[in-house]
This record gives C-alpha cells, sequence and structure tokens, in this order.
C-alpha cells in the first residue's frame, strides 16, 4: 500500500509538474516574440534565485507540521511574520535600485523585488500544503503562480498591446500576487486554523529555513548563473538564445522532483533507518527515468527548435546540456 500511495503521489505531482512546465514553455514562447527578450530572461534568473531560496522555508514549514506535529495554524503565522518582514525589505531594495541603477538594471529592479516578495510569503503556504500531505493543494500552490503570470501577461500583450520585456516582467510579478491571495483563499480552512504566533518556532524555522536556502540557491546558481556568463561573452540576445535550451533542458527535473514531492511527508514522519531506505528507492527510480528522458531531449533537440520555438541556435546548447542535467 506504501509503494501504491508513492506511486499515486508521484504521477499526481508528475502531472502538475507537466501542466507547471507546459505554462512555463508558454510563457516563453509568447515573451520571446516581445522587444528585449534577454532582459525578460536575465530578470526571471533573478526571480528564479529568490524561488530557489524560499524553498528551504517551505521544507522548514512542511518539516514541523509533518515531523513534529506542530499545527497548520501556528505554523503558518510562525513562518509568514518572517517572510513579511523580508517581503517589505525586496520591496523597498527594489524601489532603492530603479532609483539608483540605470538602464535594464533599474527597468527590472522593482518588478523583480514585487515578483519575490509574493514568492517568499506564498512559499509558507505551500509548506502547509506539502507538510500536511495534501498533494493537490500544495501542486495546485506551485501550478498557479506561473498559471496567473501567464494570463496577466497575455492581457497585457495582447490587450494592452505592451509588448516589452519590462511589461512581462510586471505582469510576472502581478501574477505571482493574485496567485498568493488566490492559494490563501483555496486553502483558508486549513490555513486560518488554531492561528497564533511562537517567536521560538519562528527562529528555529528561520534557522531551518537558511540552512536549507543556502544549499538550494548554490545549486541554482550551478545551473542558471552561467546565464550571467553568456550575457558577458554574447549579450542580452545570446541569454535569449540560452535560455530557451535551458528552459527545455531543466523540463526533466519535473520527473525527479515529482517523486521528491510524493514521498517528502512520509519521509519526514519516518524513522531515519526507514527514511534512509526510502530515500535510495527513490533515487534508484528517478535514475532509470531521467536516462530515459535526457536520451529523448538529446535526439529530438532540432525538432523542438524548429517546431517549437523556431530557433534553430537553441538545439546545439540543448544537446551540451542534456549530460550535464543528468550527471
Amino acid at each position: 500500500m506504501a509503494s501504491m500511495s508513492i506511486a499515486y503521489g508521484g504521477v499526481l505531482a508528475f502531472l502538475f509538474r507537466a501542466l507547471n512546465a507546459v505554462i512555463a514553455f508558454a510563457i516563453v514562447v509568447l515573451v520571446e516574440r516581445a522587444s528585449d527578450f534577454g532582459a525578460f530572461g536575465l530578470g526571471i534568473t533573478v526571480i528564479g534565485i529568490v524561488t530557489a531560496s524560499t524553498g528551504g522555508m517551505t521544507a522548514s514549514v512542511a518539516y514541523q507540521i509533518a515531523n513534529q506535529g506542530r499545527l497548520a495554524g501556528k505554523t503558518l503565522l510562525s513562518g509568514m511574520v518572517p517572510m513579511s518582514v523580508l517581503s517589505v525589505v525586496a520591496i523597498l531594495a527594489g524601489f532603492i535600485g530603479s532609483a539608483v541603477l540605470s538602464g535594464d538594471v533599474a527597468d527590472a529592479a522593482m518588478p523583480v523585488a514585487v515578483a519575490g516578495s509574493a514568492i517568499m510569503l506564498n512559499s509558507v503556504i505551500a509548506g502547509v500544503f506539502l507538510g500536511r500531505g495534501a498533494f493537490i493543494r500544495y501542486n495546485v500552490a506551485l501550478v498557479a503562480p506561473p498559471f496567473f503570470s501567464l494570463v496577466v501577461i497575455a492581457v497585457v500583450f495582447f490587450v494592452l498591446n505592451e509588448r516589452t520585456a519590462n511589461a512581462a516582467l510586471a505582469s510576472y510579478a502581478a501574477g505571482q500576487w493574485l496567485a498568493f491571495g488566490a492559494a490563501f483563499v483555496y486553502g483558508r480552512r486549513q490555513l486560518t486554523s488554531s492561528m497564533a504566533f511562537e517567536p521560538r518556532l519562528s527562529l528555529a524555522m528561520v534557522a531551518f529555513a537558511l540552512s536549507g536556502a543556502l544549499s538550494s540557491v548554490v545549486s541554482f546558481l550551478g545551473y542558471r548563473g552561467d546565464q550571467f556568463v553568456v550575457a558577458g561573452f554574447e549579450g542580452k540576445e545570446g541569454v535569449g538564445v540560452y535560455l530557451l535550451a535551458v528552459v527545455v533542458a531543466e523540463s526533466v527535473w519535473q520527473v525527479s522532483g515529482s517523486l521528491s514531492l510524493a514521498t517528502y511527508s512520509r519521509i519526514g514522519a519516518a524513522t531515519r533507518e526507514e527514511a534512509v531506505e526510502l530515500t535510495a528507492r527513490v533515487m534508484r527510480h528517478t535514475i532509470f527515468l531521467l536516462v530515459i528522458a535526457c536520451g529523448l531531449l538529446f535526439l529530438a533537440a532540432d525538432l523542438i527548435a524548429m517546431f517549437v520555438f523556431s530557433n534553430h541556435a537553441m538545439a546545439t546548447p540543448l544537446r551540451l546540456l542534456m549530460p550535464g542535467v543528468l550527471v
């Protein structure tokens, strides 16, 4: 029954993450036709760094609920307070950056900061869903932000006819905030029961989150920081081509990420020996699936470049990325 439960959770998570990947593709395809796509790519990379850093808080919230048996409302508020402070700091930094800096960086500073602030708050809600093993609610919380961003970008592009990188980033930020509000309303019964703020719990969650955030950011920079190197050598146009390849290459991690999500609350509630055995078993299955996925993308690089993006230049960097993604 445990294997069936994990398998069901893995399939469910994969379907949602596949939907997430499709939405990400749609955003890239839509914005690619706008002016200055490379600037949008760099802005999204910075937002990705923020997203990676908030994964530690999501894990911290989930751990307190799944492993320590904390009440959802109490854990939510104890995590939301420090993340709200960080959100305010982010918006102030964006405001200062837009006033002090110049060029594309100044234009992107505020939209990136606003998007990051919403992502910080949404990470706490997602952690509550994950800790309670509410896979559907958790996965909806993951899919909703890019979906709302896609909708707002489409409205701004086609209704308001504003097709610039800055307009796309501002629309992306608006979508993140809409998703945060929708996630809170969607899970209000789980989120608002027994709400209370515990300073000690909050500090413990922040300490746990910092270690997770550090590892996540280092990992993210390991496979996304090279976009800044590309920008230095090839300019924003090169970033645009490379971003297309990266988006396709990263799609294979939807497989491994799905199995990880399906086992998270179970591992958190298990003994150390059981958790080690389950983690090893999931990793063996993950490697087998990733070999197949990476091989297919390597072979289909030209077809993807031609028929999906109409950009032949991205086929070569996609092939070059696949072995590293697999490893």
